[in-house]
């Protein structure tokens, strides 16, 4: 079960002025009111699950050699195609959505990051902190008919 929390302070100090105290009130109930607001979103958007259903296994895929984990990802819904960020490699691990299994990799990253698939334009964009010489990190193009970086 998810709990949202939202915590208040006091550090406004009170004025003598009574528009200040007048102010700080307003701003108060407007905080209260956005703080209220989003918790409305959030339970009707269905974040509040009771219990949700347990995670199940499905399939695993072999990945002999690899060290290290995913933790960023894009998804090609339309081409069924999963691609992951694989930062101790330093590429992007390309997969398919509907058996698991590993399709290819993309290569020329410092540290390949955040990504956001483009349906539009079949492209990928690739956020890379840097390299360990340290030439600065970039955003990354990557063309995914072809799985080749466009610098």
């Amino acid at each position: 079960m998810m709990t949202l929390k939202f915590l208040t302070g006091n550090s406004v100090r009170r004025q003598a002025r009574p528009e200040v105290a007048l102010h700080q009130r307003s701003t108060r109930r407007s905080l209260a009111g956005l703080a209220l607001a989003v918790l409305l979103t959030a339970l009707s958007a269905g974040w509040a699950v009771a219990d949700p259903a347990p995670l199940q296994l499905v399939a695993t895929t072999p990945m002999p050699g690899y060290t290290g984990d995913f933790d960023h990802f894009g998804a090609d819904v339309k081409g069924g195609r999963i691609y992951l960020a694989a930062e101790v490699n330093k590429t992007v691990e390309i997969f398919d959505a509907h058996t698991g299994a590993r399709l290819g990799q993309i290569h020329g990253f410092g540290h390949p990051l955040v990504m956001q698939y483009l349906a539009a334009d079949n492209r990928l964009l690739v956020t890379d902190q840097g390299f360990p010489d340290g030439q600065p990190g970039a955003l990354q193009l990557v063309d995914c008919r072809t799985i080749r970086t466009k610098g």
